[in-house]
C-alpha cells in the first residue's frame, strides 16, 4: 500500500469512528486505490412515506397525505455519505423529498425543469402566485442552509445543489466539496466533521419544518381542487432570466411543447380514422404558461408526419395574453410576506 493510500485509510477510519459516535448509525467503509467512501446504513422503510425515494404518484393515487404520519421523521437525522479522494473530500445529502410531486398533488401543475426555473429569487417570487406553499419550502430551505453554512464558517462556493445539475426535479440533494491536498490529517478530519455537522444540523431543522403545523397551514389554505384536464398544465419560465442557462432551457421548453403537441395530434389522428368516438380537445394535451400565468403557444402550425414525428413551421414561442392561469390572491399567501415584501407593497 502506497503512502497516499495509507493516509486515505487512516483518515477514513478515524472519520468512520467519529461518524458512528455522532450519528448513532453503522457506517459502511469502502476503499479503493485512490478513493474511499463512508456510507450511513439505514432502513428506508422506516422513513415517513414522503421522505422515501419511491413512486409517490403511485402510492398516493387513491389516497391523501397524512401530514403527521407521512412527514415526521422519528429516526436520528444525519448526513448520508462521505467520499474521500487524494486531494478533496465530498460530504453528501442525497435526498429529502420530491417537491414536483407536491406541486402536482396540491396545485395540479407540472414544472419544466424546476431546479433551473426556480433557482433565481425573481422567478420564485413570480411562481409564488401559483405555487405559494412550494415556494415557501424553497425559501425556508435556502434560509436554513445558508444559516448553517455561516454558523460553521463554510464558504458557499463549496456547495453544489444537485437540482441545478439534474434540474428535472427538486429533491434537495446537496454536496459540500473541499480541497485537502495541503492539509494534515488532523485538519482533514476536523474540516470534514465540521461540514458533516453543518449539513446534519441543516437537515434536522429542515425536516422539522417539513412536518410543522405552520407548513401544513400553508398548503391547506392554498390547495386547489382538481379541474378539467389538470394533468396537461405546465408552468415554465419564459424567458428564464438566467443568461448562462437561457439557451439550454429554451430547448427543453420547445421539446416539452412539441411532445404535448404530438400527443394531441396522435389522438386527433385516431379520431379522424374512426378509432375513437370523441374528438380530442387541445386543452387536454397542451397548456403551457409562463411565470406571469399567460399561455404560451408556437407561432407556426404543427404537423405529424407518417413516422409520428412532430414538425412545427415556426418554433418561435409567443405569449398569448388572452388566456391566463388564475393567481392566488395575496391575502391567501400572506405567509410569504417576509420573503417577498415587495410583492405585498
Amino acid at each position: 500500500m502506497s503512502e497516499t493510500e495509507d493516509r486515505l485509510r487512516r483518515i477514513a477510519q478515524r472519520l468512520k469512528q467519529l461518524l458512528e459516535e455522532e450519528s448513532g448509525y453503522e457506517i459502511k467503509y469502502w476503499q479503493g486505490s485512490d478513493a474511499a467512501s463512508l456510507e450511513r446504513i439505514y432502513d428506508e422503510e422506516k422513513l415517513p412515506a414522503m421522505l422515501r425515494s419511491w413512486d409517490l404518484y403511485d402510492h398516493y393515487e387513491h389516497s391523501e397525505i397524512d401530514w403527521d404520519k407521512d412527514w415526521t421523521d422519528k429516526n436520528p437525522i444525519y448526513i448520508d455519505r462521505v467520499y474521500l479522494y487524494n486531494d478533496h473530500i465530498e460530504v453528501l445529502l442525497l435526498w429529502e423529498f420530491n417537491l414536483e410531486f407536491l406541486i402536482y398533488k396540491h396545485y395540479h401543475l407540472r414544472m419544466v425543469q424546476p431546479g433551473i426555473m426556480l433557482s433565481s429569487r425573481e422567478n420564485r417570487m413570480k411562481a409564488a402566485r401559483f405555487i405559494p406553499a412550494a415556494v415557501k419550502d424553497l425559501e425556508v430551505f435556502f434560509r436554513i442552509l445558508n444559516d448553517s453554512l455561516k454558523k460553521y464558517n463554510i464558504d458557499s462556493s463549496e456547495l453544489t445543489w444537485d437540482d441545478l445539475v439534474h434540474p428535472g426535479n427538486i429533491t434537495f440533494g446537496l454536496q459540500l466539496s473541499f480541497k485537502t491536498s495541503d492539509m494534515n490529517e488532523d485538519d482533514v478530519v476536523e474540516a470534514t466533521m465540521r461540514r458533516c455537522k453543518a449539513l446534519a444540523e441543516y437537515r434536522r431543522e429542515f425536516r422539522a419544518w417539513l412536518s410543522s403545523e405552520e407548513r401544513k397551514r400553508c398548503y391547506e389554505i392554498t390547495h386547489r381542487p382538481r379541474m378539467r384536464a389538470w394533468w396537461s398544465r405546465h408552468l415554465c419560465a419564459w424567458p428564464l432570466g438566467v443568461p448562462e442557462l437561457e439557451e439550454e432551457y429554451s430547448k427543453v421548453v420547445v421539446r416539452e411543447m412539441k411532445g404535448s403537441t404530438g400527443r394531441y395530434l396522435e389522438a386527433l389522428k385516431e379520431y379522424e380514422q374512426g378509432r375513437v368516438r370523441r374528438r380530442p380537445d387541445l386543452s387536454e394535451y397542451f397548456r403551457f404558461y409562463n411565470l406571469d400565468g399567460y399561455a404560451l403557444r408556437f407561432s407556426g402550425k404543427a404537423r405529424l408526419d407518417e413516422d409520428g414525428k412532430v414538425t412545427v413551421e415556426d418554433e418561435e414561442i409567443v405569449v398569448d395574453r388572452r388566456t391566463r392561469l388564475r393567481p392566488f390572491p395575496l391575502e391567501r399567501m400572506d405567509f410569504l410576506k417576509d420573503e417577498f415584501p415587495e410583492l405585498f407593497a
